[in-house]
């Protein structure tokens, strides 16, 4: 058998020596085989890289097509001039819009239930006395009539005694004396009469609610500074 040596370049491409290596057909080894190039070989492995380096940046071919796909997607009309991206903006609007308007129809259309009472049925009375000091205070006149409205204010606006409460009382002044006389009537349910005197309009309730209110006092703005360490409460039915 015919043994012909088939001329293959080296790995270096500085040197012109060619290895040759044996080839059944006879042929001329430039005809039969190919001559393999590394710069060739090096090419396609840079191109390969390459390539790999694009899919993993987001930058190639694929993404491009679906980011165009997506932009078609978004500008696409709908009805008229009307796009997809228009209705998602809208939407995303919306819904917060919604939610504002129904919470305060909620809160404007809101009844709690224990507010709603019929004052008619408010027959039985109970009754606060006590009495408190004046600091700095002269006994000009019209100066019951202030104590007596404060107090009633008071007790108006207080959201737990406020509906049972019927009116405030200032006993005539003491000769040479600070110290002023007061009563404090509320009219209670017969239904829930217990309850509220245990609880609700216990003398202990009504007391703090008059001495916090005491405490709350601007000392220096007060034309009628009452004493809070002064206060004095008792109850009777």
């Amino acid at each position: 058998m015919n043994m012909e040596m088939l001329a293959i370049k080296t790995s270096d491409p500085s040197s012109n020596n060619d290895v040759r290596v044996p080839t059944e057909t006879g042929g001329v080894a430039g005809e039969d085989a190919e001559l393999l190039s590394p710069l060739t070989n090096g090419g396609n492995i840079r191109e390969v890289n390459s390539g790999q380096d694009h899919q993993r940046n987001g930058r190639g071919p694929l993404s491009t097509l679906e980011n165009n796909c997506l932009y078609k997607e978004l500008n696409h009309n709908v009805c008229w001039k009307v796009r997809v991206w228009m209705i998602i903006v809208f939407i995303i609007v919306l819904i917060p819009v919604v939610v504002v308007i129904s919470l305060a129809i909620c809160a404007a259309t809101y009844v709690d239930k224990d507010d709603i009472y019929d004052s008619s049925l408010f027959t039985v009375p109970q009754y606060f006395n006590g009495s408190f000091q004046i600091s700095n205070f002269s006994f000009k006149e019209g100066a019951d009539e202030d104590l007596r409205q404060k107090l009633a204010d008071l007790y108006r606006s207080s959201p737990a005694l406020g509906r049972y409460f019927s009116e405030a009382k200032i006993y005539p002044f003491r000769n040479a004396s600070n110290v002023v006389d007061y009563q404090l009537t509320f009219v209670l349910p017969e239904d829930q009469l217990e309850e509220l005197r245990n609880f609700t309009l216990s003398k202990e309730m009504v007391h703090n609610v008059f001495r916090q209110f005491l405490y709350d006092q601007d000392q220096d703005s007060a034309s009628t500074y009452i004493i809070p360490v002064s206060l004095i409460m008792s109850s009777r039915h």
